[in-house]
């Protein structure tokens, strides 16, 4: 009996323990005052079991969880972009609306990532805090490649050096990549995302041509130094012919890099906060509920991140619209997801 006491707290069923058929609790306080305890400590004590059956811990498990919150509370207050960004590396893409919502809360900015300024992860700078390149999908391991040519190359100075460096630096650098780096806005001090989504592909293509030039202008450089120490005049001759038409054909594939339009094409604004929330798991430059702010906040709305039991007014954007059938009486309802600027709940 003392074991299917302990299993029944064990399990939190004080249901179990206090059902007079099988009368636990008298027998219990029974064999307490006959081993010596008192009427009034044997009772406490049953109390006490009743209460622990609520809610069982156990003391080691509660002693490491607070030595851990203590530590978390000491670096979220004193050390707040840090902690953030230490948490927010290791949550799942699909819960980082919350923990941005949060930061937000607490008085540090969220900044896009940019190809100069972001490591691999989350990072900070002050009471910034910038998304990673790891934590943009899509990415892979390319941002990897990217922090490494910055490292030996230094700062890259406009988009089209980027592209000539990351082709020269890596050719599998690709089309994804370059998708997900202008949607998450990492070329955003360089150029509009509409220009490079229009220009990009045309970019690329250019620039391979010119580094296949320059590989041909050294081939016949080589060529020309070879006739020469040789003294083969001929031969010299011949390469130089060839070194005067790979410097022209050079010229003109760098005019036709040049050439590519990057004239700033300001796109739609629904669209590319649509495209930076698919790349980056939330809405970092805007938001589109931005327009709406002064009616929410005449609604008294309560963010999604902050809704507890009873009523509530929330205010958010409907998207995921399922219409299914009741079994009961085969009338239609919906099943749908509500977003605002702090999370997502379905309806």
């Amino acid at each position: 009996e003392a074991d299917i006491i302990r299993r029944a707290m064990g399990h939190k069923d004080v249901k179990a323990l206090t059902d007079p058929k099988t009368n636990y609790e008298q027998k219990f306080i029974d064999g307490l005052i006959n081993a010596g305890a008192t009427v009034e400590n044997a009772k406490k004590f049953w109390e006490d079991l009743l209460n622990f059956a609520s809610y069982a811990f156990n003391k080691s498990h509660a002693a490491a969880y607070a030595f851990v919150a203590y530590y978390t509370a000491y670096f979220k207050y004193f050390y707040p972009a840090e902690y953030m960004c230490a948490v927010m590396a290791h949550t799942e893409f699909e819960k980082l609306p919350a923990l941005l919502y949060e930061c937000k809360g607490m008085g540090l900015e969220i900044v896009l990532p940019d190809i100069n300024v972001s490591d691999i992860d989350f990072s900070n700078k002050g009471d910034k805090i910038i998304f990673g390149f790891k934590n943009m999908k899509g990415m892979g391991n390319s941002g990897i490649t990217l922090i490494n040519e910055r490292d030996a190359g230094g700062k890259f100075t406009s988009i089209k050096d980027f592209v000539h460096r990351m082709s020269v630096a890596n050719g599998k650098f690709n089309k994804t990549a370059y998708a997900t780096l202008i949607d998450g806005g990492a070329f955003d001090k360089f150029c509009t995302r509409r220009t490079l989504n229009n220009s990009i592909e045309e970019l690329i293509g250019e620039t391979k041509k010119v580094i296949a030039k320059e590989s041909k202008k050294a081939e016949c450089e080589m060529a020309v130094q070879a006739a020469k120490d040789k003294g083969d005049e001929k031969a010299e001759a011949k390469a130089l012919a060839s070194l005067k038409r790979c410097l022209e054909s050079l010229r003109q594939a760098k005019a036709n890099v040049a050439s590519v339009s990057l004239s700033p094409i300001q796109g739609n604004k629904s669209e590319r906060l649509q495209a930076e929330y698919s790349i980056l798991g939330c809405y970092v430059s805007g938001h589109p509920l931005d327009e709406y702010a002064d009616a929410i906040a005449q609604a008294k709305a309560t963010p999604i991140a902050s809704l507890t039991d009873g009523n509530s007014t929330i205010c958010g954007m409907v998207s995921e619209v399922r219409v299914l059938q009741r079994k009961s009486d085969g009338k239609n309802f919906a099943i749908f997801t509500l977003t605002d600027m702090s999370e997502a709940i379905e309806v």
